[in-house]
């Protein structure tokens, strides 16, 4: 009877193990389907982005960039096409190329990581006799209405534009001390920023007022935002599609409306050599300017940048007759 019973406790854990195995191995077999499940899908997602298939998500943006600057209305991107143009010109040499063909991009350093590329420039001048007066129309004007820009890249060309605009900032402010004193005068200083893909251009303006006379003056930088590099002129003309600027601007100027007024055609009044006198005059003062426009190419003082529909903008110097003063006008060049 003895026997019989430990014959049957000797069973029990001999099913027991049985069980054990049985489980053990089912573990082991799922775990073998599932690997070769994972790598049946590692290999279809490897097929699909070999293949040139992706999603935006997958695609790093600068925030910053998306969001800058500030003060711009307006912000579009250009075409694979003219992004290449620039890099062939040796502007974007950070650009590089993926297997798809699409453009990537890195951006140059900020020097304040947490600010746009281009924001108020804060200058100390001492203002303190005179910040603000009323002229005497009864206009008030501040030193606030000198407003310029900083450009927040970490580069040589960056560096030496910040410290040109802090020089003119300084002399703004000066002029706006004279102003104040003799209360008949003003001056206003203003920037746009304009954004076409990889080219950041600024426009700063300077407007001034003189008892019943007005003059603008422009200053203007163009930035790779790659590299960080400032753009020539010629730089620009290529990005913009424009290879013969100086022909179009020599037109644009003979066909400008500013000297239409001034010429003369005989009459009852106007005699036909007092007439043909005058509109030589007329056109001297036209030539004058052309004449302004090259000077300005040959010794780097153009002012120049591209609009946010990558257009070529120009500022020219214009003196028309019985005037004293030169004025700034800009223009759009139509290739």
């Amino acid at each position: 009877m003895e026997e019989k019973k430990n014959y049957k406790i000797g069973l029990l854990p001999l099913i027991l193990l049985l069980l054990d195995v049985i489980l053990i191995a089912t573990v082991i077999v799922m775990g073998i389907i599932i690997h070769n499940k994972n790598q049946i899908i590692a290999k279809s997602n490897s097929a699909n982005v070999e293949g040139g298939t992706t999603s935006n998500s997958d695609v790093d943006v600068d925030e910053d960039l998306n969001n800058e600057p500030e003060m711009v209305s307006n912000t579009n991107t250009v075409t694979n096409e003219l992004v290449t143009k620039t890099k062939e010109n040796n502007v974007t040499n950070n650009t590089t190329s993926s297997n798809n063909s699409s453009m990537e991009y890195t951006y140059t350093s900020k020097v304040v990581e947490n600010r746009p590329y281009i924001y108020d420039a804060q200058y100390y001048v001492d203002t303190s006799n005179i910040n603000s007066y009323a002229t005497n129309d009864g206009v008030k004007h501040n030193v606030e209405d000198i407003v310029v820009p900083y450009v927040n890249m970490v580069s040589d060309d960056a560096n030496k534009i910040n410290l040109e605009i802090e020089k003119l900032y300084n002399e703004f402010v000066e002029e706006f001390k004279i102003c104040g004193q003799n209360l008949n005068s003003y001056i206003k200083v203003s920037y746009q920023t304009y954004i076409t893909s990889n080219i950041y251009s600024i426009l700063i303006t300077v407007q001034r007022g003189y008892e019943n006379s007005n003059t603008d003056e422009y200053f203007a930088y163009n930035f790779d935002i790659i590299s960080g590099t400032k753009l020539d002129y010629n730089q620009v003309c290529y990005v913009a599609g424009i290879s013969d600027a100086n022909e179009i601007v020599k037109k644009m100027v003979e066909e400008l409306e500013d000297f239409k007024s001034y010429y003369l055609v005989p009459s009852r009044y106007v005699t036909q050599e007092a007439a043909d006198e005058r509109n030589a005059e007329v056109d001297a003062y036209k030539n004058q300017v052309y004449t302004y426009y090259q000077e300005d190419v040959l010794n780097n003082k153009l002012v120049y940048f591209l609009d946010n529909n990558l257009k070529l903008n120009v500022g020219i110097r214009i003196l028309l007759p019985d005037s004293e003063a030169i004025n700034e006008k800009i223009i759009k060049i139509e290739s």
